[in-house]
């Protein structure tokens, strides 16, 4: 795909989901020890091969009059290609005065820097929660950090070395705070330590960006299975029937940035679990 969009409204606020990268995982990439029938029936619901499952990463976009809103950054270029969809939308990325960072893996900050390594969103404030920043902005709680999750150093240096770069822009804000009209981030600990959900309302309507909460729609009607990517599974686990159930109750539009494009549907509860509703593209 040659940077995609696909465009919704929430409220006041007009969304774009921009197509970043897509990867093919085969299930024992993704989850942890499924059922195999179990997995065949959600191949079959959700249309996937069980080899070759696709794992979008997409970036969301808000805007509402002369104010731009990102949410996370992306992959770094090349290989990420936010800034290409933004060019195709004519928006030019010193536009953006927030964006909003769910977490840090790689995927979702590296594209604050550009391929030189230097800070691609120029003008914009980066907006994430106090306890995320408390994490990476000493050396004793990075090393903490990169022992609860198991990484190696390299990854927690790379992640430092970007976030570095725009901590005089950093603005922390308090679970559930207002910090933009009808805007909250919300503590959603278990694929990271470091890890949110954002939940914006306006006019009314409800729309949550479950970020990494759930890998793939599979999860939504498997919430209790195990993904690969989650370093405390047990909490990953809680946080999904959390996330869902909040989706559910608020009839939420939902965007799950790693559900195939454009990741963009509801989640509904039923005497069986939750199923996921998508919008099509």
């Amino acid at each position: 795909m040659d940077a995609p969009y696909f465009h919704f409204q929430i409220g006041a606020w007009g969304g774009t989901v921009l197509f970043d990268f897509e990867y093919a995982h085969a299930a024992n990439e993704l989850i942890v020890g499924p059922d195999p029938g179990e997995l065949a029936a959600l191949a079959e619901e959700f249309a996937f091969d069980p080899e070759a499952i696709p794992v979008g990463y997409n970036n969301l976009l808000l805007r509402r009059g002369d104010q731009v809103v990102l949410v996370d950054a992306g992959i770094r270029r090349p290989t990420g290609r936010l800034l290409t969809a933004l060019s195709a939308l004519r928006i030019d990325s010193g536009q953006v005065g927030s964006l909003i960072l769910t977490h840090t893996d790689r995927d979702h900050i590296g594209g604050i820097l550009d391929e030189a390594g230097e800070i691609a969103f120029r003008n914009a404030e980066y907006i994430l929660l106090d306890e995320i920043w408390a994490h990476w902005s000493t050396p004793q709680r990075r090393q903490a950090l990169t022992e609860m999750n198991g990484w190696e150093p390299e990854k927690t240096a790379t992640i430092w070395e970007t976030l570095a770069k725009v901590q005089e822009r950093v603005r922390v804000v308090q679970p559930g705070e207002a910090f933009l009209p009808g805007f909250q981030l919300l503590p959603c600990i278990g694929h990271r330590h470091d890890h949110s959900i954002l939940k914006v309302t306006s006019e009314g309507q409800v729309f949550i960006h479950l970020a990494d909460t759930l890998a793939h729609p599979l999860f939504v009607r498997q919430p209790g299975w195990v993904s690969t990517y989650d370093s405390d599974p047990a909490q990953a686990a809680a946080a999904r029937a959390r996330a869902l159930a909040l989706c559910a109750r608020e009839d939420a539009l939902v965007f799950g940035p790693h559900f195939p494009f454009p990741g963009l549907g509801r989640v509904r509860a039923g005497f069986t679990g939750f199923s996921w509703q998508p919008i099509a593209s």
